[in-house]
């Protein structure tokens, strides 16, 4: 059992502030935008919760991290390939809208999943609730750590797509790439949430199954004793 998951949960963070910082300072007219001056407080609350959760389990680590940080990172992968194909892909209307809706269900399947099967493999509620709860982080940081650079990478492409141009002309951002950075930012930051909420539902699955499963096997033990 090592402690790798919680290591890499803490570089995910620190990809987090790298990238959040950066876009900053090369778009500093994103916190102009109409609402955005509560984004760096928004998410300097979350990352502080992220790594108090991140340093506790890596002084404890335990069974089910590393099954959960492995689910987090397939989920970040194909969350990753979703925004990639909404944005910067430019793929035709029904092509972006079928492989979007493909890898949402399938990322948001994958983050559910590390529940059930931790409680299929450790059998604890411990190694269950864990293995969830670290799917969520590790595919919440890894996403933003993609999507923000991915952004500023390419702004000058994401500018010319007819949908940002409608929202940014409706914004009142002060230009294009201030508009894109906060919306990178808003987003990535609020899949920081989400990912976390659906890992804490995984995890409740996960807790279900191992109440069944030991539900079902008390009566054969009962038979056995008599």
């Amino acid at each position: 059992m090592g402690r790798w998951p919680g290591v890499l949960l803490i570089a995910g963070l620190v990809l987090v502030v790298a990238s959040a910082t950066t876009a900053l300072l090369l778009v500093p007219g994103a916190l102009r935008t109409p609402g955005a001056g509560v984004i760096p407080f928004a998410l300097t609350g979350i990352i502080l919760c992220y790594g108090a959760a991140g340093v506790l389990f890596l002084r404890r680590a335990a069974p089910g991290d590393a099954l959960g940080a492995t689910f987090g990172i397939v989920a970040a992968l194909l969350w990753s390939i979703e925004i990639f194909a909404g944005g910067p892909a430019r793929l035709p209307y029904a092509a972006e809208q079928v492989v979007g809706a493909t890898f949402v269900l399938a990322a948001t399947v994958c983050t559910l999943a590390a529940g059930p099967v931790s409680a299929i493999r450790h059998q604890t509620p411990a190694a269950t609730w864990r293995a969830g709860i670290y799917a969520g982080l590790v595919s919440g940081v890894f996403l933003f750590a993609f999507a923000v650079p991915m952004t500023l990478a390419t702004l000058g492409i994401l500018g010319s797509r007819s949908d940002y141009k409608a929202q940014f002309g409706r914004s009142g951002a002060p230009s294009m790439h201030a508009f894109l950075v906060q919306d990178i930012l808003t987003g990535a930051g609020a899949h920081l949430l989400i990912n976390v909420f659906l890992a804490l539902i995984g995890s409740a699955l996960g807790a279900a199954v191992l109440l069944l499963a030991r539900n079902a096997t008390e009566p054969r033990r009962t038979r056995s004793a008599r």
